[in-house]
């Protein structure tokens, strides 16, 4: 998805090194509008593995605009350039229907983690 198509240009800050463990490596990205955050992810991948989004979040004014879509289209790009095997959306909440809604739309795949939470699964990233 490409800026032209958002309701507001968004420009996105990604540090793909913020700690490392191990070959784990710990990423955060902003999406930032006029210089101000308005979302933001974090979460971790190790090369030839996984690539995992533990948290995203959006203001809730900036949400349904497609910034959410072009974070995860980034990270997408990054763990395809890691060569990842997977690209996981970890610990969603069955009742959150509209990111279900959203990841489902990607191709992910829903795999039961523990009582009402969900890893959904996109595999090849």
């Amino acid at each position: 998805m490409s800026n032209a198509l958002l309701a507001e240009p968004v420009a996105l800050r990604p540090d793909w090194s913020y700690e490392t463990s191990g070959r784990r490596q710990h990423y955060t990205i902003q999406a930032l509008q006029e210089g101000r955050v308005i979302g933001r992810a974090h979460g971790s991948f190790e090369p030839n593995s996984d690539f995992v989004i533990d948290k995203i979040e959006m203001l809730s004014q900036h949400r349904s605009r497609g910034y959410g879509t072009l974070m995860i289209g980034e990270m997408r790009r990054k763990a395809r350039a890691v060569r990842c095997t997977d690209f996981v959306f970890r610990g969603v909440m069955s009742s959150n229907v509209r990111a279900i809604g959203l990841y489902e739309s990607m191709g992910a795949l829903p795999v039961h983690a523990v009582d009402d939470l969900y890893d959904f699964v996109i595999s090849p990233p």
